[in-house]
């Protein structure tokens, strides 16, 4: 059985490919950062604006372009947390917000869009 961060990043991996697929352009936006806790450094991940990527297709022709800040999830019970967590973000209203969730052995996610 792999561990929870084995399983995010596999599915985090999993949607980055499956929007490069679709043209997007995908970027990481998990950020590594450090704490000191009891004389010693422990680094933990921080995700920016409450997203894990950000995919952008560029304008072609009759095609605005999209920017999408993506959350990937593995468990359904932790859709309302990352709701929760964009809401507290100011995003415009051209900005795409979605929920992506890999169930067990799912060969496409579900992707819920805010």
């Amino acid at each position: 059985m792999p561990s929870n961060r084995a399983k995010g990043s596999y599915n985090k991996l999993k949607t980055r490919k499956w929007y490069e697929q679709d043209g997007y352009t995908v970027y990481d936006l998990e950020l590594k950062k450090s704490v000191w806790v009891k004389s010693r450094i422990i680094y933990t991940n921080c995700d920016t604006a409450g997203a894990d990527l950000l995919a952008m297709r560029a304008a072609i022709a009759d095609d605005p372009g999209e920017i999408i800040f993506i959350q990937c999830k593995s468990n359904s019970s932790d859709i309302s947390k990352a709701t929760r967590e964009f809401s507290r973000h100011p995003f415009p209203t051209f900005v795409k917000r979605h929920v992506v969730l890999w169930e067990l052995r799912a060969r496409e996610p579900k992707v819920i869009e805010l």
